[in-house]
């Protein structure tokens, strides 16, 4: 019964955390209910709108075009001449193919992103885990763990074009100064961190197998770096972006005269209904093919690179609370998780 309970706890947790919106409502409606484990989860339900805020205006102007079409009667105008609704099923599976395979090529770029960050993770813990077991000395142990916890937050901002140093407090000023000089942080970081075990190597503090134990996984690093780049730096054909938007016109503009001369008033919340549905394929699609930025569906890079510090400082057995967290790499004072922690927790 304990690992049910527990279970249960993480799959609400995991949900909240990485689902629900920071809505007042939301938060107001979480604090007032007893059970705020499954609140969270309704919560997301009602509050999430983020889809809806981006079709907004589109949805405007279409709901203003319908009206325009009522009022001026235009199946009068028209002599009660309708386009056919055979034409507009073979537009809307035409469409329904085009979006599944825009939403399919945005995921897969996500899944991978979320792969190579993974990768990240595991290679920084095993790094971590060997440096403990090759270096006995603590300062060559805080090398480690500063160099691979300032690499992850290298790579966060510059996959962002960010080129700030908000992770300085892991870096001393003279490689502070010298990285500020750098245009690919995370490669100068990467070089900081080879330096160092190849200087421990020709010092005897390493041995050749270990040393090469090291190099193999101070690799992944690089190769991990360029999967994100290569993600980053490959977005989606305009031609294809500019075909799906405008077959998305051509349908909307033209369903409206299908629809009018049997629904009437009734027009209106079906075409928006059905203009939700399937533009929201679009917007979706369009967020999460750029899974390293700060949108509400793209990856938890922030969380990601906060757990790889932390992990990476525990292995090595060093403290960090003489550390200056800076405003963005802190660990995260989340009203979210602090109702998890005393509701659910």
């Amino acid at each position: 019964m304990y690992e049910v309970v527990e279970a249960s706890n993480y799959i609400q947790s995991v949900v909240v955390f990485n689902l629900l919106p920071k809505h007042p409502l939301a938060m107001s409606f979480i604090e007032k209910n007893p059970l705020k484990g499954w609140a969270l989860f309704f919560a997301r339900l009602f509050f999430d709108f983020n889809t809806l805020r981006r079709l907004f205006w589109a949805l405007v102007l279409l709901n203003i075009f319908v009206v325009i079409l009522l009022i001026l009667d235009i199946d009068h105008i028209t002599g009660g001449l309708k386009l056919g609704g055979t034409l507009h099923s073979i537009m809307g599976v035409a469409l329904g193919l085009l979006l599944v395979f825009r939403t399919n090529t945005a995921y897969e770029r996500w899944s991978e992103g979320r792969k190579l960050l993974g990768g990240l993770v595991n290679a920084c813990r095993e790094i971590a885990i060997k440096a403990f077991a090759f270096f006995p000395k603590k300062e060559d142990r805080n090398t480690v763990a500063r160099l691979l916890a300032a690499y992850a937050f290298a790579l966060r901002n510059h996959l962002r074009d960010d080129k700030t140093i908000d992770y300085h407090y892991l870096l001393s000023q003279h490689e502070v100064e010298l990285l500020a000089q750098a245009n690919h942080h995370p490669n100068w970081i990467a070089k900081r961190l080879y330096q160092f075990v190849y200087q421990a190597y020709q010092s005897k503090q390493l041995d050749g197998f270990q040393f090469q134990s090291l190099d193999t996984l101070a690799n992944q690093l690089t190769d991990i770096s360029g999967g994100c780049e290569r993600i980053r730096s490959t977005p989606m054909p305009q031609a294809y972006k500019m075909h799906l938007f405008h077959f998305l016109v051509l349908y909307f503009t033209t369903l409206p005269f299908v629809m009018i001369s049997d629904l009437q008033y009734w027009t209106l919340p079906l075409i928006s209904l059905i203009f939700y549905s399937l533009a929201g394929l679009k917007a979706i699609g369009n967020e999460i093919e750029e899974p390293f930025g700060q949108d509400s569906n793209d990856l938890p890079v922030d969380v990601i690179c906060q757990k790889i510090e932390a992990n990476v400082y525990e292995i090595l057995q060093m403290s960090r609370d003489n550390v200056e967290f800076s405003e963005v790499s802190k660990p995260i004072a989340d009203p979210i998780l602090q109702l998890i922690e005393k509701g659910v927790g």
